[in-house]
């Protein structure tokens, strides 16, 4: 018996489901963590507890199969090999000369994007459908897809990702009551989602890689729907006022959030203020591009549960940083783009004590001035393209929880400085200058 299916059956029910579900995507693909649990709830397989919300739970599934040696990790992406076990799944990866009828409930197809509409497909009992493009992933024109929703009953959809020239979602979209994730990868500039869109009420991912506008207004009944079960959602656009409020207020639950923050003045001080995101009290994720002139006047208000946090464009003062510093559960922080601006970046004691993560990229900062007790838990430094930065603090090496500095197209004596902590360091810290590793 083969041990891949030797391990199968000594699997727990609950798992097996998961195991199976690898096998409908391409061999030797590279599948995103964040997609795959969506697609295992979207499914059915990750059951609902009161304890644990049904992502950390699919983790958990993930975990278990990794730890099996079951699924094989890369930069988040696990992928494994399913030769010998039957996924249940129709699967098609060449051109059928006829339309094709599927009889299961899951359906994969792997063909060229203009074979998959001529082969006309459908299926009466299907709950779910895969498709992967061969070739032109970016089709100069869209194709008709009208068949699908005549060819499949989607009512029960929960997942859906779309791609193409989109700049719009028809209101229609709330007929999918059912949808549970719902993704755009649009090719223009913005995609502007319709005011049903808050009447979904078990959504739990919207996602658009181009940025999102509403069209609502607020004389609309039923301007106080929320999406209650919403817990991830990018990329929409928003300026502090009285339209930001409401969106956030809508999605009280988020956990990850990611936006497009764009410039707008306070009619009372003249100033351009920080947006106000700590009414969202249960974010622990949160990314933020901003379009605009300098900020700096104001406050950062933060959610206070922020465990990631990335700051991108804001050309804050660096006395501001000191908010973040104190978010008690920080581990993960990514200032980016000039994030904050000025020569010098004193770090104060008693700030970012639980971080273990930390990247720089495209700063202007000339010195910083920093001891090990000021990092006491960084495991991971990323460092790019700060040009000016003279050295990371010799202090560093004094970090023991510190694994991995990381140090890319910065100057001359950054790097040497970064050698350095390597050579005094007495643990086995990994040095990698320009993708280069030194040990």
């Amino acid at each position: 018996m083969d041990i891949l299916q030797l391990s199968y059956m000594h699997l727990p029910d609950y798992l097996k489901a998961c195991l199976l579900y690898f096998g409908s995507f391409l061999e030797d693909e590279d599948i995103p963590v964040s997609k795959l649990i969506r697609l295992w709830i979207a499914e059915g397989f990750i059951r609902q507890t009161v304890v644990c919300s049904l992502e950390n739970l699919a983790e958990n599934y993930l975990t278990d199969l990794i730890g099996r040696s079951l699924v094989i990790t890369g930069y988040d992406e696990p992928f494994t090999s399913f030769d010998e076990l039957d996924c249940g799944a129709d699967f098609i990866d060449h051109y059928p000369s006829k339309p094709v009828t599927f009889e299961r409930h899951r359906i994969c197809i792997c063909l060229n994007r203009k074979h998959f509409v001529m082969s006309n497909p459908s299926g009466p009992c299907t709950r779910s459908l895969l498709f992967f493009a061969t070739v032109d992933p970016y089709p100069r024109r869209p194709y008709d897809i009208s068949f699908i929703p005549r060819h499949f009953k989607l009512l029960r959809l929960r997942y859906l990702a779309v791609s193409g020239d989109i700049d719009f979602i028809p209101p229609s979209i709330s007929n999918l009551r059912k949808l549970e994730t719902f993704i755009v990868k649009g090719l223009k500039g913005k995609v502007v989602l319709p005011d049903s869109i808050w009447s979904m009420e078990r959504l739990r991912h919207i996602h658009v890689n181009t940025h999102v506008d509403f069209n609502f207004q607020d004389d609309k009944p039923g301007n106080s729907l929320k999406l209650v079960n919403l817990v991830s959602f990018s990329l929409p656009s928003i300026a502090r006022g009285k339209a930001a409020k409401m969106i956030l207020r809508r999605m009280p639950n988020l956990r990850k959030f990611e936006c497009i923050y764009l410039e707008s003045w306070d009619a009372y001080t003249n100033y351009n203020r920080f947006p106000v995101l700590d009414l969202l009290i249960h974010l622990e994720s949160l990314k933020i591009l901003y379009v605009g002139r300098a900020l700096n006047h104001g406050e950062l208000n933060l959610p206070w549960n922020s465990k990631k946090l990335t700051l991108s464009s804001f050309r804050l003062p660096w006395t501001h940083i000191s908010a973040i510093g104190k978010l008690p559960n920080l581990e993960v922080l990514k200032l980016l783009s000039r994030a904050f601006e000025g020569p010098r970046w004193d770090m104060r004691e008693g700030e970012f004590l639980g971080l273990k993560y930390l990247k720089l990229d495209s700063l202007k900062i000339v010195q910083w001035n920093a001891s090990s007790d000021h990092l006491p838990n960084l495991q991971q430094l990323h460092l790019q393209n700060c040009k000016d930065l003279e050295e990371v603090p010799l202090a560093f090496a004094d970090i023991n929880t510190l694994q991995m500095i990381e140090v890319q197209s910065c100057g001359l004596t950054t790097e040497e400085s970064v050698k350095r902590i390597g050579n005094e360091c007495m643990k086995g810290l990994k040095i990698i200058i320009n993708n280069k590793i030194y040990l």
